[in-house]
């Protein structure tokens, strides 16, 4: 008779816990919303890329491939299908992002505006509503689409300028409404974009531009761009430069002095900008990074047990696959052997660097004759051609990627977005809302629910 009552209970527990949308934390308390929300996203991060990041990451010399920070966390899918049209039914990030921080379907290009450009309240404007810290922490540039989507409206995407104009100018209750702005792009706020930075450093904000900054800052608002546009990947960064972890932990630390709390959007940006050219190196390096910010912002949710982490990507890029040309086998030690990505390589080339010297220095293997001669003449068109489309093809830095490709064994599907889903992963307050398959507007249904 007791085994079945403690049947019974135990029965009770389980059902109870798989049907209530509250969060017990260690503390016993249970919490309808946190007081806390970290969306982590990965730009590009299809779940072709968590596999090979988990081949990247294996100990060979154990007999198991070892799970990455990610895989423990596994809620569910999500869908990143844009506004259906039938010239584009696959998404750009904007209107990706669009969908995750407004929860509405819009063309690609758009930034937080619909399809009759009426512009659209974001997850972030509304936790700055409720009076909450808000911060944009990224590896791009600011003002990419990403970012944009959470805290401006600009019917396009490429209008850069405007973008960090809104970010000075949109206020919500008479206040700047984004407290942390972290990232690259210190163009668009310079002289050449009205002195934005010395206008936010006129309103109380730290403008900090290197990693000794970052770590001195000690207000509460803070403006820090580390690079005219985009950082360099995480393999090719310099010690000055803070890696998308150091931001992380600085946003978390100042935001976390607002008694009522904060919403953060953190994203490993360039995790698709070295997927467009099909650079191994370039995306596992960018994955690294953003494992390590994701760690970072798991950490923190474990002490405070009062904040939801929630990580997906907004799309998939590049359409990699573990294995090709019929060989089904993945060697990521080719690509652990590489000291620089393709593009630091083809930027120190177009600078004017001796090849070889770069070859060299770039590759952790020695390449083959027939390699290094297709790689010069790839940097002598570069060079010679003033066809601006040309440059944007990626012709030399495409062609910088295929040794370590050829010697992986990665393949490649495209050298733009394709339309798979993406993993969620989710810890804390009310993960359990983010299970299974969802649209990228459910979503961002999911996030709002924290707040109202």
């Amino acid at each position: 008779m007791l085994n079945i009552k403690k049947t019974l209970v135990a029965s009770l527990v389980i059902s109870t816990a798989l049907t209530s949308n509250t969060y017990t934390g260690e503390s016993g308390k249970d919490k309808d919303k946190p007081k806390n929300v970290i969306v982590l996203v990965g730009d590009g991060m299809g779940p072709e890329f968590n596999s090979a990041y988990r081949h990247y990451k294996d100990n060979p010399e154990t007999s198991k491939i070892e799970r990455t920070a990610f895989d423990s966390n596994l809620l569910g899918q999500m869908s990143t299908d844009p506004e259906n049209t039938e010239e584009e039914n696959i998404t750009d990030s904007a209107a990706a992002g669009t969908a995750m921080a407004t929860g509405e379907k819009t063309y690609n290009g758009a930034v937080s505006v619909d399809n009759n450009k009426k512009e659209l309240e974001s997850v972030l404007e509304y936790a700055k509503k409720n009076e909450k810290s808000t911060g944009l922490v990224v590896t791009s540039d600011l003002t990419d689409a990403t970012p944009a989507a959470f805290g401006a409206h600009e019917t396009n995407r490429d209008n850069k300028n405007e973008i960090a104009k809104d970010y000075y100018n949109e206020k919500i209750n008479g206040k700047h409404k984004i407290d942390v702005l972290l990232g690259g792009g210190a163009k668009y706020f310079g002289e050449k974009n009205r002195n934005l930075d010395q206008k936010f450093k006129e309103d109380g904000y730290d403008i900090i531009t290197d990693k000794k900054g970052l770590n001195e800052s000690d207000g509460k608002q803070i403006l820090g761009t580390f690079a005219d546009e985009t950082l360099p990947y995480a393999i090719d960064r310099k010690t000055d430069t803070p890696s998308l972890k150091d931001m992380t932990s600085s946003a978390i630390q100042k935001m976390n002095k607002n008694d009522k709390g904060f919403f953060l959007m953190v994203e490993g940006s360039q995790i698709d900008k070295a997927a467009h050219p099909n650079d191994a190196t370039g995306v596992m390096s960018e994955m690294e990074d953003f494992e390590e910010a994701y760690k970072e912002a798991i950490e923190f949710a474990k002490k405070d047990k009062n904040t939801l982490v929630v990580t997906t990507g907004d799309h998939a890029t590049g359409g990699l696959t573990m294995g090709t040309k019929g060989k089904q086998s993945f060697h990521p030690e080719a690509i652990k052997e590489m000291n620089h990505s393709a593009r630091h390589m083809e930027e120190e080339i177009l600078k004017g660097e001796n090849i070889d010297k770069v070859i060299k220095e770039g590759y952790g293997f020695k390449l083959k004759e027939l390699e290094i001669e297709k790689i010069k003449k790839a940097a002598q068109e570069m060079k010679s051609d003033k066809d601006e489309d040309y440059k944007e093809r990626n012709t030399l830095e495409k062609t910088l990627t295929k040794p370590v490709n050829e010697r992986s064994n990665t393949g490649w599907t495209s050298d733009s977005h394709v339309g798979h889903d993406t993993n969620i992963y989710g810890y804390g307050v009310n993960k359990e809302m983010f299970e299974g398959a969802m649209d990228n507007t459910e979503f961002n249904q999911n996030l709002f629910k924290q707040y109202k």
